[in-house]
């Protein structure tokens, strides 16, 4: 009986051996069934579309045809020219910004350039204003401060800092009072 306890130790140790691990799973089978249905829902959402087309360019007779179809490129023609028009007035804009040297990135060039020209100068005009008072007010605010020592008028002797006892207390006079130690100079 012993034996046979020790032959299923075996066994199972044997078993276990042999399974290699498996990687930890980075999406649970929940996971992967919502992302597959959300694909699947976005296919079938877009071939519908594309079936209600030809069934609507089946109903309609060559006039219509033609008519719907200007109508389409006359959308995209439009769509075109506005895509255009952006791209223009945003190099503008930028040209602008830069000759008053302001640099942003391109998601907040987009905030400020419009269709309409006049538009997105006094746009650029309002964010230049704002962007330069926000740099000045930071400038000022990292200066801001105590007031440097300045080693000239020192209250202290070369010959007293010399006489202090203390190494480290010493050091630190010599430090602060360097110019006495140098002759003038830093």
């Amino acid at each position: 009986m012993a034996e046979e306890t020790k032959t299923e130790e075996t066994t199972v140790q044997e078993q276990a051996e042999q399974k290699p691990e498996e990687p930890e799973k980075k999406y649970t089978d929940a996971d992967v069934d919502d992302i597959i249905n959300k694909k699947f829902a976005a296919w079938s959402k877009k071939q519908q579309k594309a079936v209600d087309e030809a069934a609507k360019l089946a109903q309609m007779d060559a006039k219509q045809k033609a008519e719907y179809e200007r109508d389409q490129l006359q959308a995209e023609l439009d769509q075109l020219k506005k895509e255009k028009t952006l791209s223009e007035m945003t190099a503008q804009a930028r040209k602008m910004l830069s000759a008053d040297n302001v640099t942003v990135p391109d998601e907040i060039l987009s905030g400020i350039v419009t269709e309409d020209a006049d538009q997105t100068a006094k746009n650029v005009k309002a964010f230049s204003t704002a962007f330069r008072a926000a740099v000045d007010a930071a400038v000022k605010d990292a200066l801001k401060g105590s007031v440097p020592r300045t080693g000239g008028s020192s209250a202290i002797t070369k010959d007293e800092i010399m006489k202090v006892a203390d190494t480290a207390q010493r050091q630190k006079l010599i430090r602060d009072n360097i110019t006495l130690f140098t002759g003038g100079r830093k």
